[in-house]
């Protein structure tokens, strides 16, 4: 286990999230074949709490969306340095921040901001990681921001709330967006070929990994997702990675490749397993939801 210590401040006003552990794993590929071992927790900091959303700002750097769960949530950012088990509370507002990620350049940590004052408000925010100021708005007339995804340093794609939810490629620089698809899923991940990797949920029985073309946005069937699963990973060969409760599974980037099942992580304790990201080489980050 990482020795990570630090105090959380206890604020009773919030959200219900649902607890979940953030453990971490070595990947390794083998021609064909993927190990996944060697489980550690991560979310010792924050036990019994929500510690999700992880993303990798780098090879040992890790951002994740934390709070104490269940009665009430106040999510602030945190980051893990894996290589020193150092842990850096990056936030500590009355707002809620939510998928924190890379902003364009690697100077500031972007996420959702849930408004403190106005819970309906959720906006595309940029918090400066050497936390010298508040932070600003990235996109500050979209306030429906359910999740994002940057596909460079002018174009974001954003899920928005709603009945369906919608998918949109906003510029930052102008504020314009782009109608992708309705019914699409919270996963949003770009692929090694500089498309937008996403769930596009059809019907109750039929969800599929769809990709967009950011410049032409002609979009593409991917594969079909496994019954009930949305959270994917692309590896740097363009391997997806999604699980299904304590399994996880691949697809390979060739065409006419099927879900491979690679791993079963019930042995270290996880049956409901939900997002995953990779850091680019050899770790893959796993959350498990408590049931």
């Amino acid at each position: 286990m990482l020795k990570l210590f630090i105090t959380l401040f206890l604020i009773p006003v919030g959200l219900f999230a649902q607890q979940s552990d953030l453990f971490l794993f070595d990947i390794h590929k083998f021609s064909d074949r993927l190990d996944v071992s060697n489980p550690r927790l991560l979310s010792g900091f924050n036990p019994g709490g929500y510690t999700n959303q992880p993303h990798f700002l780098d090879l040992f750097t890790m951002v994740v969306s934390a709070g104490r769960v269940p009665s009430s949530i106040e999510t602030d950012i945190y980051q893990l340095n894996i290589r020193n088990d150092q842990l850096i509370r990056v936030t500590k507002t009355p707002d809620r921040e939510y998928s924190p990620m890379s902003g364009p350049d690697r100077d500031h940590v972007s996420c959702v901001l849930v408004d403190g004052d106005d819970q309906e408000k959720q906006i595309l925010w940029s918090y400066p990681l050497d936390r010298s100021h508040g932070g600003k708005a990235i996109l500050k007339d979209i306030t429906k921001v359910g999740y994002y995804c940057w596909i460079d340093r002018r174009q974001v794609a954003v899920f928005e709330v709603g009945d369906p939810s919608q998918l949109f490629i906003c510029n930052i620089a102008d504020g314009t967006k782009k109608f992708i698809s309705s019914k699409v899923g919270r996963c949003l991940k770009k692929l090694p070929d500089g498309s937008l990797a996403f769930v596009h949920k059809i019907s109750e029985e039929y969800w599929f990994i769809k990709k967009v073309h950011p410049e032409t946005h002609s979009i593409d069937v991917v594969k079909k997702t496994l019954p009930g699963s949305e959270d994917f990973e692309v590896m740097r060969d363009g391997t997806i990675l999604m699980a299904k409760e304590s399994k996880i599974y691949a697809l390979g980037p060739s065409e006419g490749s099927q879900w491979v099942e690679v791993a079963d992580l019930e042995p270290a304790g996880l049956q409901a397993i939900s997002r995953l990201a990779y850091n680019g080489v050899n770790l893959l980050a796993v959350v498990n939801d408590r049931q």
